[in-house]
């Protein structure tokens, strides 16, 4: 076997590695095979039957996510495997290897290994939904990928979890695909966790750059033909948050990003007056600048 079990002289530990296979079925015995044969270092596997030699019937769970997996599994989507099953319980693997397609499950391992982010259980299993409903393959599992390692892509698997094409999924869409348009090595942090002020919680910004600049994602569907009171409140929606950000970012600049591109939407009479206030916040000494995203 492997490095690990070579260089013991721990008799006893052979002894219980050789017990707990023993204990596997034949599907678990299966998902090891394939570990091996698809690649994964004898330094790995030497080291998952240490771990487990006293309890084999987490090993045996665990390794029976691949055994009935139809795709090939690496040693990053191993890894991962084991990870969350320490972190969230085998349980929890169990359920997302048995409810989402085979290659969504290796992928989700594959991210959660590779990611220096630490997940709660909430956006680990957001994060097993969103790669299931879009595919392994996709431009937003890729998104998502790019930036595994800022912190708080976590925090955004719950809006992008949200129902298909509701309004949060949507904006949740947006914001990743202008984190992505910025770049990671040019992001500090994303969907930043809420801050007090005035004895309230207020949600924190979209993304803070490295460069001290916040930026802000503005999801709306322009064409949608609002109410002029709905209108109204989310004009002093925006304008409340840029207000709120200066006192709690004092002199930091912000950038606003409105979905879409200017020569679709900059006539629509709603993003007019979006513009405008914007423009006043600005006469008024706020640093605001606003783009189109698509611009």
């Amino acid at each position: 076997m492997a490095s690990p079990l070579y260089q013991t002289c721990d008799v006893g530990l052979f002894d219980n590695v050789l017990t707990a296979v023993k204990q596997w079925d034949n599907t678990a015995l299966e998902g090891f095979e394939r570990l091996a044969k698809a690649g994964v270092d004898d330094d790995t596997l030497a080291k998952f039957l240490i771990k487990y030699a006293n309890d084999a019937p987490t090993s045996n769970k665990i390794l029976k996510v691949v055994g009935e997996s139809s795709v090939t599994w690496s040693k990053n989507s191993f890894e991962g495997l084991g990870r969350a099953s320490d972190e969230f319980g085998v349980g929890v693997v169990e359920t997302i290897a048995k409810d989402y397609a085979d290659d969504a499950v290796e992928k989700t391992f594959d991210v959660f290994a590779r990611s220096l982010v630490n997940w709660s259980d909430d956006a680990f299993k957001d994060l097993a939904e969103v790669v299931n409903r879009h595919g392994a393959n996709s431009p937003v599992v890729q998104q998502i990928d790019n930036l595994k390692d800022i912190d708080g892509i976590d925090r955004m698997m719950g809006d992008l979890a949200q129902p298909n094409d509701n309004t949060l999924e949507r904006g949740a869409r947006f914001h990743l695909e202008l984190a992505n348009d910025l770049g990671a090595d040019k992001i500090k942090q994303l969907e930043v966790p809420a801050l007090a002020i005035d004895g309230r919680t207020v949600k924190g910004p979209d993304i803070i750059l490295k460069s001290n600049r916040i930026v802000e994602a503005k999801y709306c569907d322009w064409s949608d033909i609002k109410p002029p009171y709905v209108q109204k409140s989310i004009i002093e929606g925006n304008r409340k948050q840029i207000i709120t950000r200066n006192r709690q970012f004092p002199g930091i600049p912000i950038t606003v990003v409105l979905y879409g591109s200017k020569s679709q939407h900059e006539n629509l009479e709603f993003a007019q007056k979006i513009l405008k206030d914007y423009e006043n916040l600005r006469e008024e000494g706020y640093k605001v600048s606003v783009r189109w995203f698509n611009d």
